[in-house]
């Protein structure tokens, strides 16, 4: 079950999960723009933020670069997230270009940070679980979106931190973290995501 958990909610398809979930929430913003023109920008995050950086670990670990696809060693994690990083901030400028929506873009910009956060500290060999900064994100967004614009998401809200602590137990029981690492990866997803309400 934990496998199946960590592999459900593995942070490369957080993109894709977290635009699923905030462009089909009913808010002003999604109606005004359309399901089509939404289905454009979730090929855009599929192609960058999935497919580009799947394809680039395999040739990682087909060069020998990284063990695993698991990339449990820090030292494994650090090419990866570089190249995360730039095909976060290429697509964050892509997005710009294209008039998505300023409320999403600021959300989507304060995602690509915590993925420079996690580069950066496996930098200094600290490994932060980027499940849980992941699953921090969609909480901070929830929150945001939330409070920005006056809507009750609590349900959501609830579901997520649910879901955030059985992929918290999973990855302790698989051994993949320590509590700091899971805790710290929590707390940088949600920090990142709030310090934009501040």
């Amino acid at each position: 079950m934990a496998r199946i958990l960590s592999f459900l909610f593995h942070p490369l398809f957080a993109p894709l999960l977290t635009s699923l979930l905030v462009f089909n929430l009913p808010i002003y913003i999604n109606f005004k723009f359309g399901p089509i023109y939404f289905f454009y920008i979730g090929v855009i995050i599929f192609m960058n933020l999935i497919a580009a950086p799947l394809l680039v670990s395999i040739y990682l670990k087909k060069i020998g670069m990284v063990e695993t696809l698991h990339m449990k060693n820090v030292d494994e994690r650090k090419i990866p997230y570089f190249i995360c990083s730039i095909f976060y901030a290429f697509t964050y400028f892509l997005l710009a270009k294209i008039d998505f929506p300023s409320s999403y873009l600021v959300l989507f910009g304060a995602a690509s940070i915590s993925v420079i956060i996690l580069f950066l500290a496996s930098l200094a060999k600290l490994k932060i679980s980027a499940h849980l900064t992941a699953l921090g994100g969609v909480c901070g967004m929830l929150i945001f979106i939330s409070v920005q614009l006056g809507v009750d998401l609590s349900n959501w809200l609830i579901a997520i931190v649910l879901i955030s602590g059985l992929v918290a137990s999973a990855r302790l029981s698989l051994s993949a973290h320590k509590p700091w690492e899971v805790l710290s990866g929590f707390g940088l997803g949600i920090a990142c995501q709030l310090v934009l309400l501040v």
